[in-house]
């Protein structure tokens, strides 16, 4: 290969020549840096936590829509450990009993109700907003965890 025109033509263009070295000397720098700081942080990753990695406690979480069971709502598990429903039987004596539908409600009625109706209905239970939806949710959870048993 001729290297003579290519001198030539360098040292007609010194200026372009000092600052093509410039920018190339940047890029190494640039380069180098940025290898140095992965190689930094490489080490940093591979270096012991200091926990005691075989006998860390582990927390495993799980939905708790199986929990629900067939219950529509929080207040039928707060009944069984609310401290003003201890007496209910014996305030309850002499009442009239609730209907069975209004006590057991037909989870399918719930998801075809219109939200603010289904939340006038059960005004009475504490609806997070007055928002029927969250009752039409809790019902779609009981279904699902009641369907393959075929109840409601």
């Amino acid at each position: 290969m001729n290297i003579g025109p290519i001198l030539r033509a360098m040292k007609h263009n010194r200026t372009r020549v000092v600052l093509i070295v410039l920018e190339i000397a940047i890029t190494f720098a640039i380069v180098t840096n940025c290898v140095n700081v992965i190689l930094a942080e490489r080490m940093k990753m591979t270096r012991t936590s200091g926990f005691d990695d075989d006998n860390i406690v582990r927390i495993h979480t799980r939905p708790f829509a199986r929990e629900f069971e067939d219950r529509v709502y929080g207040c039928d598990i707060c009944q069984d450990v609310c401290p003003w429903n201890r007496g209910a039987e014996r305030r309850a004596e002499g009442l009239e009993l609730d209907a069975p539908d209004a006590a057991y409600p037909r989870l399918a009625e719930w998801l075809e109700s219109d939200p603010q109706a289904l939340a006038d209905r059960y005004r009475r239970l504490y609806v997070p907003d007055r928002d029927g939806r969250l009752l039409q949710r809790n019902a779609r959870v009981a279904a699902a965890n009641v369907s393959e048993r075929g109840r409601r």
